[in-house]
């Protein structure tokens, strides 16, 4: 999986578990339900998704806690 596509996943998860723009979520939750989508999905793929979707400014990494920017979840709602 291409990390832009790990990071539409993860935008994915966080508004389906109703996380709103400008709110925060648990980043090992979010981990987590990314690794349960598929056993061919590896603790990697979320890194590299992450870091993407920080790049694109969809979400940012407060702690251990994620937070989806209004980009994320339009991008996530899709």
């Amino acid at each position: 999986m291409q990390p832009s596509e790990s990071a539409v996943a993860i935008c994915k998860i966080m508004v389906g578990h109703r996380i709103k723009a400008d709110e925060m979520g648990l980043r090992d939750d979010v981990k987590n339900a990314f690794l349960g989508l598929g056993s061919e999905r590896a603790p990697e793929e979320f890194d590299s998704g992450v870091a993407y979707a920080v790049e694109q400014e969809w979400i940012s990494e407060e702690s251990n806690r994620l937070k989806l920017s209004r980009t994320g979840f339009l991008i996530g709602s899709n």
